[in-house]
């Protein structure tokens, strides 16, 4: 059974900054109860090895996820949207206000799409 924190009680233990843009993201994964789901979100944060994220289904520690991110801005809101797809093993399951779960997670090999 995963263990599930509430933002007061995890200790900082990022060793690398974070960029703090909510960029859209589509999650695949595996729930809970043992059912596949693929949900839209918007990330909380993003760093090299890892990103922060609420969603609707809950997830376990160590569960395995597919996040595809559109790293799209003020900026280029009218070009094509570059995406990165990446592969993360859930860290710890957090919590949030108004139902769903807040995720960390860290991935390998983000590949461009």
């Amino acid at each position: 059974m995963s263990e599930t924190y509430s933002s007061d009680t995890w200790a900082e233990r990022r060793s690398k900054p974070r960029v703090q843009v909510p960029f859209p993201a589509r999650v695949r994964g595996v729930d809970t109860r043992g059912e596949q789901f693929e949900t839209e979100t918007i990330l909380d944060n993003l760093s090299a090895r890892g990103f922060f994220l609420r969603m609707l289904p809950s997830v376990e520690a160590g569960a395995r996820l597919t996040v595809v991110i559109s790293l799209i801005t003020a900026a280029n809101d009218k070009e094509a949207t570059p995406r990165v797809q990446m592969d993360g093993t859930v860290l710890r399951v957090e919590e949030v206000t108004g139902g769903g779960c807040g995720v960390a997670a860290t991935f390998n090999d983000p590949q461009f799409l």
